[in-house]
């Protein structure tokens, strides 16, 4: 930073690193400390499903502690989260999680690159490194120097460590799907989209009585064909119109 003087003073890492977790740690202590309050009296806002009819469940009614909730959350099972609040709502907790093991594997590498990088040897080019935040980073280390394979290694433990997550995932994914399916009644987890069907099975009964042929009588529930009829529909809608201001007026 240039002064007034023409004098110049270098930027102290240390000192912005410490500004940084003293602002934002504050900031996330005190938010944290709100939400256990807020959350708690006004459960209308942050808890809709302990109150509202139709989505209610149990595992809303549980409010835990005033802090107890940042642990207790973590004894809610995935099968019990699918059922009450949902699959969308599993896969948002699981991707949060993952976030949470692949940060977990980056704490792990800096365990071993950090000694590597402010232990690197006096260079020339780095000679204007003297900040000790700054000589625990890549910066520290010349270039050529052999301490750079520990970054590769690094950074392959942190790629591998993420495909093979994302792998879990995929795996997990896939057996919860197939039990969501199988748990809830939707008729739409159980229905199959037919295209091209002959003129001669473009009945609903017929087609019902075909696709029964093909499997069997307890296999197919029912089986539709919709009807392409504007015209009808056309004539439908106005029938309904015509109704309503006839009962209108006969009301008057």
């Amino acid at each position: 930073i240039t002064m007034a003087d023409d004098s110049r003073t270098e930027l102290d890492e240390s000192q912005i690193l410490r500004d940084a977790v003293v602002v934002y740690g504050g900031l996330m202590l005190l938010i944290v400390f709100v939400f256990s309050f807020v959350r708690r009296r006004y459960p209308k806002i942050y808890n809709i499903r302990s109150y509202v009819e139709g989505i209610e469940t149990d595992l809303a009614k549980d409010q835990f502690g005033l802090f107890s909730w940042v642990w207790g959350v973590y004894t809610i099972v995935d099968d019990q989260l699918m059922e009450e609040c949902g699959l969308d709502a599993a896969c948002f907790v699981r991707l949060i999680q993952m976030g949470w093991r692949l940060s977990l594997v980056g704490i792990f590498t800096s365990l071993f690159l950090l000694p590597v990088y402010i232990t690197a040897e006096e260079s020339s080019e780095t000679a204007s490194v003297t900040d000790r935040v700054v000589k625990t980073t890549i910066s520290h280390v010349p270039s050529g120097s052999s301490r750079l394979f520990a970054t590769i290694i690094g950074a392959y433990i942190l790629f591998g460590s993420c495909m093979y997550l994302i792998l879990q995932e995929f795996e997990w994914y896939t057996e919860m799907r197939h039990k969501y399916l199988r748990q809830t009644s939707i008729p739409r987890n159980f229905t199959v989209f037919v295209r091209n069907i002959p003129q001669c099975y473009a009945e609903s009964s017929k087609l019902e009585d075909f696709f029964k042929q093909c499997f069997s009588d307890e296999a197919v529930l029912e089986a539709s064909v919709p009807l392409n009829i504007p015209s009808l529909s056309r004539a439908v809608s106005q029938r309904e119109s015509i109704l309503e201001r006839l009962e209108h007026a006969i009301a008057k």
